[in-house]
């Protein structure tokens, strides 16, 4: 009996350890990557919100002008929002 509590209690552990290690490395995955207020050419949809890697942000913003249209910002934001900001 005493050796089914430890097994359950190691296991305990290590499945909460696991979930802490997957956590921060959600948490710096979400940290290296930024929202960006992207211009379409559609009518219906003219600004949407993408979600890219901060080693990205130069190259997406010099693919499409980098005239400071696209802006990003490290929080989410929605395409209303974005909108508004023209």
């Amino acid at each position: 009996m005493k050796k089914a509590k430890l097994v359950a209690a190691v296991m305990t552990m290590v499945a909460l350890t696991s979930g802490l290690f997957v956590g921060a490395g959600a948490a710096k995955a979400a940290a290296d990557k930024v929202y960006v207020c992207h211009h379409t050419s559609s009518e219906t949809n003219p600004v949407v919100v993408i979600h890219i890697s901060r080693s990205a942000l130069d190259k997406h913003l010099e693919n499409h002008g980098g005239t400071g249209s696209d802006h990003f910002f490290e929080t989410p934001i929605t395409a209303e929002e974005c909108g508004n900001l023209e």
